[in-house]
């Protein structure tokens, strides 16, 4: 049986602080300088709503998180080191910097995090104490969050354990799903970027959907949402032996929305959310937490609203296309019913949204040939709808997923798919329909852009960009 020595104490690092500021050049070497811009690029997110990082020494790593998050707690057991980083960081209102002692002093009262820093900590822990560090971390870290490991990778005679080790115990901790692990961007380190799901993520594409999750917005809909429901429970009965999972997040709504969505047999998100792309996140990451035995890669989410209608095809569809490697699947929306409007909205409407579909410029992506066409038919397209948008959740939570915009969180989204170099198929051989209603959810959405048609006597009018809402 392998024995640990004791876990480093409070008195080995003030020694070290006694006999220099910086005892790892933290402020004064390039290798710690380029670690530092390496972590920090690799976490998903623009922005963490609640970040913890242990073991912060003087706070170098902490000044680089702390404007990237609405609140910060770092922690060392060193006094000297919690007022340098405490100085360090004294520009930044939402970050605190604590003496602590873990794991007996896990911050147990600050709520989940969506964001915890392990750097150059983990392999001080000798005995139980590692393991109680990892089910701490693990049990504190959101559904969709990110804990960021960074050790050196190689044996220090007075530390209990070694990087390696260290990073051996994090790959068998169930919960975690590897999202990067770079060691040839740092030579004898090793910086995985895990998320919060089950181990044992696959390469990118590979893995069979297990499970769909349809997330819908509903505000005040309550004549529109039984419809929208039933088209997406008829799409679910088209995929059998995959669970498929259908989240309602009735937003500021009395009890009759949310009634009719139980009765639809769909999960209830109830709340009063200040915007659409809050709504969006709150209902995924309700879908997160029901999925959260699977692997991410084999979970699909998809997103619709109230006002729409999906066809029996919708989700078949996007699911062929995951199996063809796809991550992402951008559709398209159809307007039916033109009650109300004048006669030259539609042609104005139909010109303007077929701008651009087909033509594309730069490399064409796989599947597609040279107009633009695809295999099932439909064509690229320049738009982005979150009323019939699909992707899959290892995807979705290495960008950071929604954001909570008042418009534009689905056009966010796709482009942080894109700019991550994911797979992201726009294709209008998916399409949904929508309605033409003149009371929009959203300010400069998709209804939006109906009212500023209707007004324009100018028919040549812009393509339109915007969400169905």
């Amino acid at each position: 049986m392998t024995t640990h020595p004791a876990t480093l104490g409070p008195e080995y690092f003030e020694d070290m602080y006694a006999a220099s500021p910086d005892p790892w050049g933290f402020t004064s070497r390039w290798y710690e300088e380029r670690k530092y811009a390496i972590s920090a690029a690799l976490l998903p997110a623009r922005r963490y709503r609640n970040a913890f990082e242990a073991g912060c020494s003087i706070g170098v790593f902490t000044a680089l998180l702390a404007p990237r998050c609405d609140r910060l707690l770092a922690c060392d057991l060193s006094s000297v080191a919690v007022a340098a980083a405490s100085e360090r960081t004294a520009g930044h209102p939402g970050t605190r910097v604590q003496r602590r002692v873990l794991p007996d002093e896990w911050p147990e009262r600050e709520g989940e995090f969506d964001l915890i820093v392990l750097s150059e900590v983990l392999y001080y822990f000798g005995g139980m104490d590692l393991e109680r560090m990892l089910d701490l971390a693990v049990a504190a870290l959101s559904p969709g969050g990110t804990l960021l490991a960074v050790h050196w990778r190689h044996p220090v005679a007075e530390y209990p354990r070694g990087g390696e080790e260290v990073h051996r115990a994090l790959a068998g901790r169930a919960g975690l799903t590897r999202l990067v692990e770079p060691r040839a961007g740092l030579p004898r380190r090793g910086l995985p970027a895990r998320c919060r799901g089950p181990l044992g993520g696959r390469d990118r594409g590979t893995c069979v959907i297990q499970a769909v999750g349809v997330v819908v917005p509903a505000r005040d809909e309550e004549d529109l949402l039984p419809a929208c429901l039933a088209s997406v429970n008829l799409a679910g009965r088209m995929l059998p032996g995959v669970a498929v999972h259908l989240i309602v997040v009735a937003d500021t709504c009395g009890d009759r929305p949310a009634s009719l969505a139980a009765q639809a047999g769909a999960t209830v998100v109830e709340g009063t959310m200040t915007n659409v792309g809050q709504a969006r996140l709150a209902g995924t990451q309700a879908l997160l937490r029901r999925t959260r035995a699977l692997d991410p890669a084999a979970v699909w989410v998809a997103t619709t609203d109230a006002d729409t209608l999906v066809p029996p095809c919708w989700l078949s569809r996007q699911l062929r296309h995951a199996s063809q490697r796809w991550e992402a699947v951008v559709g398209t929306v159809m307007i039916t019913d033109w009650s109300g409007y004048p006669p030259r909205c539609r042609a104005a409407y139909a010109e303007g949204y077929a701008a651009g579909t087909g033509t594309r410029t730069g490399t064409r992506t796989a599947g597609q040939d040279a107009t633009g066409a695809e295999a099932d038919g439909g064509r690229w397209h320049p738009h982005v709808h979150g009323a019939n948008l699909g992707v899959t959740a290892a995807a979705y939570l290495a960008v950071g997923g929604f954001s909570a915009l008042p418009t534009g969180e689905d056009d966010a989204l796709v482009r942080a798919l894109e700019l991550a170099g994911r797979r992201v198929l726009r294709t209008t051989g998916v399409a949904v329909v929508t309605s033409a209603r003149r009371d929009p959810r959203a300010p400069g959405g998709f209804g939006h852009f109906l009212a500023l048609l209707e007004r324009d006597t100018d028919l040549s009018v812009p393509r339109p960009s915007g969400r169905p809402r």
